[in-house]
């Protein structure tokens, strides 16, 4: 089967800790309820180890050894199927820091979303 559409080739930024940081200052100034920076960030690097856990990753994007400042996250940091998978679930996980549950709980979404994954559809 033909993809539907080309993966580019260059190494584009997809987001970053300070980006979804962003992302949730714009939404409290807006009205959403606040939601601490330290929940944010856990967050989206437990979005990134789902990443490196799953082989979706060409290399490790968080060093346990040093605090996350601003990790960031590129085309070429991710395998094809990393790459269609966070084209397929990055927003909806990102939206998910309005309905964070446990760590548990939404790491089965990334789970269901995983198996929801093929190359090339």
């Amino acid at each position: 089967m033909k993809a539907k559409w080309q993966r580019p080739t260059d190494n584009f930024w997809i987001s970053s800790v300070s980006s979804v940081i962003d992302i949730e200052r714009t939404h409290r100034d807006a009205g959403f309820p606040a939601i601490d920076e330290g929940v944010v960030r856990a967050h989206y690097c437990q979005f990134l180890s789902f990443l490196e856990a799953n082989g979706m990753t060409t290399h490790a994007l968080i060093d346990p050894s040093r605090p996350v400042a601003d990790v960031e996250l590129r085309n070429h940091d991710l395998t094809e199927l990393g790459f269609e998978f966070v084209r397929r679930y990055h927003d909806r996980w990102i939206s998910r820091l309005y309905k964070l549950k446990t760590p548990e709980a939404e790491k089965r979404f990334l789970e269901k979303w995983r198996r929801e994954t093929t190359i090339g559809e």
